[in-house]
């Protein structure tokens, strides 16, 4: 399952690569024509709704639109039994109509920012901010493989985790006032930032870091609005 995944990555960018050389040149009728039927798997997208039952809308992006993967919001999950009913009705019908795996991923970073939280039934997990003040790399991979077994379960495939922004800036309100970042030290971020991911892994759960350019030095929320991280 992870090589599939892995070879649905890069066939993501590859494409895109592909996308971007065609726009180049003239892109006539034809030529739109050939591409088609493949943009769908550039494409990670979040949708409306906590079933695929009677959802037209997601009916037509597994299978005409052909969508690489979806991603989980706090709108999609009920609790651990109605999200592992979604996401395995999600996985079975995207590869009835495409032949591939779907990517299923979610923000799970702990802590605050855990859509498989305990409002809906699961654990408590430890935020990245809590698990750098302890400086327990064991602790973080073991958190990690946790979280992992967690979205596992719920049959998510991708954590989009883990975050590696440097609180430089204690104000920041998106990131370290809320407990996102590992510590305001660049060394213990990526030391930290390591354990994770190779718990994620261990568990079988693809990541991505997250963000660039970096957000821990911003003053305002760059969700409203423009904000300088430099």
């Amino acid at each position: 399952m992870a090589a599939s995944l892995s070879r649905a990555l890069l066939l993501a960018l590859a494409l895109s690569v592909s996308v971007w050389a065609a726009g180049c040149r003239s892109l006539t009728p034809e030529r739109l024509g050939e591409l088609n039927p493949r943009l769908g798997e550039l494409l990670l997208v979040g949708f409306h709704g906590t079933t695929l039952q009677d959802n037209a809308a997601l009916e037509g992006l597994l299978c005409e639109t052909r969508v690489a993967g979806v991603i989980l919001f706090a709108r999609n999950i009920v609790d651990a039994a109605q999200t592992a009913r979604l996401t395995r009705d999600l996985t079975a019908r995207a590869r009835a109509c495409t032949g591939r795996p779907l990517l299923v991923a979610v923000d799970a970073e702990g802590g605050q920012v855990m859509r498989l939280g305990p409002a809906a039934g699961w654990t408590a997990t430890l935020s990245h901010q809590e698990l750098g003040q302890a400086g327990d790399l064991a602790q973080t991979e073991l958190e990690a493989r946790r979280i992992g077994g967690m979205l596992r379960e719920a049959g998510i495939n991708w954590n989009l985790a883990p975050v590696i922004d440097v609180g430089y800036n204690p104000a920041n309100p998106v990131i370290v006032g809320v407990g996102r970042s590992f510590g305001a030290n660049p060394k213990l971020v990526a030391a930290q930032a390591r354990a994770y991911i190779a718990g994620m892994h261990a568990a079988g759960i693809l990541t991505a870091v997250k963000h660039f350019p970096g957000h821990g030095s911003s003053v305002d929320d760059s969700h409203a609005g423009f904000v300088d991280v430099t």
